[in-house]
């Protein structure tokens, strides 16, 4: 008896051998976390659920999939977000002004002057 006990496999909210997300064993807790449905994950992150469910399909976001119910962790989701962060520089040496008209249309009589 004790050998079969010898070879069980984790306890409840351990971490076992099935439990590696890209050959890393992952130390978190999954029982503890917070879990969040997809609708409640699209309304933190800020997006609707077809987008959510599209960035879940392209494996960008890991799931906990309970017999037809999808979970996402909320620490996944914040990784996620974290990751998504960017800074965005404006163009200076961009003039964001159309170019002026040329001289045969600016001096059109079909061009109405608005005063």
């Amino acid at each position: 008896m004790n050998e079969i006990k010898d070879q069980e496999g984790p306890g409840l909210g351990q971490v076992g051998a099935c439990a590696q997300n890209n050959g890393v064993a992952e130390n978190r807790h999954i029982l503890f976390e917070r879990k969040l449905s997809i609708p409640e994950a699209a309304k933190v992150m800020g997006i609707g659920t077809t987008s959510l469910r599209r960035i879940i399909a392209d494996g960008r976001l890991p799931v906990l999939r309970v017999l037809k119910k999808i979970l996402i962790l909320e620490a996944d989701v914040e990784a996620f977000l974290q990751e998504s962060r960017v800074v965005v520089k404006h163009a200076q040496s961009k003039s964001h002004r159309l170019p002026p008209l040329p001289s045969a249309v600016a001096n059109s009589q079909h061009l109405g002057v608005v005063a």
